[in-house]
């Protein structure tokens, strides 16, 4: 995306005229898209958004379109993604985060696990619409973080969630890996009313649509021998999750990150509403791997990882994973990880 540099004097006329998709930067201060309430804008792309300590970034709580079960919903979203864009910082680092209420009701914003300025406890005061709050971060360790509206589970479910993460200081803290996949988990429940916003909590009950990054399908392409670190939310006010990826087996990443802490071998892992983990699979030959969520024993396929030979290997009989079984038994060694290790 292209970036546009604007004088500084020109931000508060710039927040005034009608929005558009375009990201734009001032100096230090970044500009997110927004769009006007009647016409709400369709769902963007997840941004990934490296910020510096001493950045000024922008956050927009808007409406936003969105095509789920076959339908458009109209949902919420922070810069027009859902999830919202994934912020990466350093750890050590010190950043400022002006939230703008774009809805047309109050919310409010809590920055799980992250240190906030202890003067500006606002993270759970209401914002009004039309309404902006300014935020000091501060990231003295490093791991996975998230931000969502605390108390109003209808917006958070509605797609009002993103993702912090924190590199450690050290680059090689966290031990090598061929790739990083962030995910975001939620449950939505539908209902039929189309003169009012589709889009209910799944306060009451596990939602019927189950989403990974705001999509209803997770796909994802690696090479094998490839080792993957994934770092999970639930990010379902009341649904929770058991992830497996049969027959491969998950490693735990003890606290916010590897930092030398002890690992654990399991099967699966559950994650409770509002719950963070970071844990490893290493997918050592090709094959077809579906993704399940098990609760109650009723396996679900969130989506498959489909894995290739590396260039000039032959498959063999041998190097192929097995086809997922149609009731996989999945050993239930779950971990339930400790909220506190992420605070």
């Amino acid at each position: 995306m292209k970036t546009i540099r604007l004088p500084a004097f020109l931000l508060s006329l710039a927040l005034a005229l009608p929005a558009t998709a375009l990201e734009f930067s001032t100096g230090r201060y970044r500009q997110a898209p927004g769009q006007d309430q009647k016409k709400p804008l369709q769902a963007l792309s997840q941004a990934v958004v490296d910020l510096k300590s001493g950045d000024l970034y922008l956050l927009r709580a808007q409406p936003v379109s969105k095509t789920i079960a076959g339908a458009p919903v109209r949902l919420f979203a922070y810069n027009g993604s859902i999830p919202g864009p994934l912020l990466r910082v350093r750890q050590g680092s010190t950043v400022t985060i002006d939230l703008v209420n774009a809805l047309d009701r109050a919310t409010a914003i809590d920055w799980d696990g992250v240190r906030a300025d202890s003067a500006q406890d606002s993270a759970r005061k209401p914002i009004p619409p039309k309404g902006k709050q300014r935020y000091v971060l501060q990231f003295p360790q490093a791991g996975l973080y998230w931000y969502h509206p605390p108390g109003h589970a209808e917006q958070q479910d509605a797609g009002l969630y993103g993702n912090i993460q924190v590199l450690p200081a050290d680059p090689k803290a966290d031990g090598p890996v061929e790739r990083e996949e962030v995910l975001v988990l939620g449950a939505l429940t539908l209902q039929d009313r189309p003169r009012q916003n589709p889009a209910v909590p799944a306060t009451e009950r596990p939602g019927p649509v189950l989403l990974i990054n705001g999509e209803e399908r997770y796909q994802l392409t690696l090479r094998a021998g490839e080792r993957v670190r994934f770092y999970l939310t639930n990010a379902a006010s009341a649904r929770p999750f058991n992830l497996a990826l049969p027959p491969i087996g998950l490693k735990r990443v003890d606290g916010d990150a590897s930092h030398g802490a002890g690992r654990e071998a399991l099967d699966s892992i559950r994650l409770a509403p509002g719950d963070r983990a970071i844990v490893e699979a290493v997918f050592t030959a090709a094959g077809s791997i579906p993704l399940i969520d098990d609760i109650a024993d009723q396996p679900y396929e969130l989506g498959r990882i489909e894995v290739i030979l590396a260039a000039g290997r032959h498959p063999g009989s041998e190097e192929l994973h097995s086809p997922m079984p149609p009731e996989p038994a999945i050993q239930k060694q779950n971990f339930i990880p400790h909220r506190s290790r992420f605070r």
